[in-house]
């Protein structure tokens, strides 16, 4: 089975390439500081609409 990788594993790959702060990540992305911290630390589950993501180019999103 292929292993897939998490929102939170392309967040962070995202955020080192870039060399972004949690905060300008938030900024360019739309997603709340706070959700994208409790993401990282993987406190809590959740489930989001992955749009904005695309706001920071490297994270492609297929709709099925």
């Amino acid at each position: 089975m292929e292993m897939v990788p998490t929102i939170r594993a392309h967040i962070e790959k995202n955020m080192r390439e870039q060399n972004l702060k949690l905060q300008h990540f938030s900024d360019i992305t739309g997603i709340n500081v706070g959700t994208l911290s409790a993401i990282l630390k993987g406190s809590i589950p959740m489930s989001m609409n992955p749009r904005p993501l695309e706001a920071c180019g490297t994270i492609p999103i297929r709709v099925c």
